[in-house]
């Protein structure tokens, strides 16, 4: 059987480029929004997201 690659030598493909997009965007949300609490409920959304995104991609990784 053959083992599998470490964490940080895996591809991550399609779910990697939507975690960078999602983490990225979170980013923006918080540069651009106001302080209130909705906008950083938006950005913890998107951040979550992008953490999700990320994991899938390294659980269906093909390494």
């Amino acid at each position: 059987m053959r083992e599998r690659a470490p964490w940080y030598r895996r591809r991550v493909g399609v779910h990697g480029a939507i975690a960078v997009a999602l983490i990225a965007s979170s980013a923006v949300v918080g540069f651009v929004g106001h302080g209130s609490g909705r906008w950083h409920a938006v950005q913890a959304v998107l951040l979550v997201a992008g953490a999700a995104a990320y994991l899938l991609g390294l659980v269906r990784s093909p390494d």
